[in-house]
């Protein structure tokens, strides 16, 4: 999963280029690059690609790569004039003949109302039954225009494995969200996610779309910092259906942190007042069970320190054991190392525990913790 940040039309063309479809494209060939296609990309992608196949016109084709150029924002104008305008002679499809009628509307409407007129044309292509919140969240244009595409072509085996990463892609290509004062999406997704937020100490305004297991499988956002990233890619979710959650939040509207203690630059470092005599947590607790599903949920994070490392040395291997103490709201009070991965490796991970958050111990005393970690490549 990658940043929402699609590629130049020149990137684009390389990777058509190195994938024999510009100049004869085929069904075939397209299905094979989008089963390789990051969601983020995807819609872009698609319409780009979709161009080069025979049989839409070159009229079409020129207007589908102009649709394909420019953000999504930009193609509820000029997709419309794909599907609308005479001149670009593009098939006539069961969006092409609604969306004059809904241009109006809001964009949630709109949506609803290009997904009633379709649905009874026959079986969406995009979008099964259980992947319905996300056409409701998608942009009806960018929809319009890969029904179109798939409809015309009407290829199984591209359908069946474009389909997939182009329902995700296109709710995250219906996003266009602000940074709010109130939080906006799932309660039980704000409460963690705030909280691990306020050490980015930035504004806010992510969609995410969430699959039946928890799993993030894109994120729609723009130019997003390093901490946003790994803050977002450590969170684990409920359980449930196909879903979009809106993430929107201003830094200064975050709620406030306890006072800290001055965090460790450098292994061993100790916080400036002493914490409470630590209480070490009995194995198989369930106490100890919250610890380790928070550490699983920031593994990535302490990963990224060893894997930054192996770009100036590949065959780095090593063992770091963390030890850092919990205190009674939940948070990292003290923190420092020890193993044989001296020097960067161990001072990344002392820095970014000092980040993690957990539930608050029920008795309300802190709680000492040792972790080992041990990395090898690959």
């Amino acid at each position: 999963m990658r940043p929402f940040a699609l590629a130049t039309l020149p990137a684009l063309a390389l990777a058509l280029g190195c994938s024999g479809l510009l100049g004869g494209a085929d069904p075939e060939a397209l299905a094979s690059l989008m089963g390789r296609a990051e969601p983020e990309d995807a819609v872009r992608l698609f319409l780009f690609a979709g161009s080069e196949l025979g049989g839409l016109g070159s009229s079409c084709a020129t207007c589908l790569q102009a649709s394909a150029g420019v953000d999504a924002s930009d193609r509820a104008t000029i997709g419309a004039r794909t599907l609308m305008d005479p001149s670009c002679g593009c098939p006539t499809t069961c969006a092409s003949t609604v969306l004059p009628s809904v241009v109006e509307l809001e964009p949630r409407e709109r949506m609803a109302k290009v997904a009633e007129a379709c649905d009874a044309s026959g079986p969406d292509p995009v979008f099964p039954a259980d992947r319905s919140a996300l056409r409701e969240a998608s942009s009806p244009i960018d929809y319009a225009l890969v029904r179109m595409v798939l409809e015309h072509v009407d290829d199984p085996t591209l359908t069946k494995t474009a389909a997939p990463v182009l329902s995700v892609g296109l709710a995250l290509s219906g996003a266009h969200l602000e940074p709010t004062p109130e939080p906006v999406g799932s309660d039980a997704l704000h409460v963690e996610a705030s909280e691990a937020l306020r050490a980015c100490n930035e504004d806010v305004a992510h969609r995410l779309v969430v699959s039946p297991e928890g799993r993030i499988e894109g994120v729609a956002t723009e130019l997003p910092s390093e901490c946003v990233m790994e803050v977002l890619a450590g969170l684990t979710l409920p359980e449930g259906g196909w879903r979009v959650v809106d993430l929107t939040s201003v830094a200064s509207a975050l709620p406030s942190a306890e006072p800290e203690p001055v965090r460790p630059t450098s292994r061993g470092a100790k916080p400036t007042a002493e914490p409470r005599p630590p209480v070490v947590v009995p194995t198989g607790s369930a106490y100890q069970s919250a610890i380790q599903q928070v550490m699983r949920r920031n593994a990535n994070q302490v990963r990224s320190c060893y894997e930054d490392a192996l770009r100036s040395d590949p065959t780095l291997t090593g063992r770091v054991t963390l030890d850092f103490t919990i205190d009674a709201t939940g948070s990292v009070s003290a923190a420092s190392s020890s193993g044989d991965l001296e020097g960067p490796v161990a001072t990344c991970i002392v820095q970014k525990a000092w980040r993690f958050r957990f539930p608050a111990p029920g008795d309300g005393k802190p709680v000492q913790v040792r972790y080992p970690f041990v990395f090898q490549p690959g």
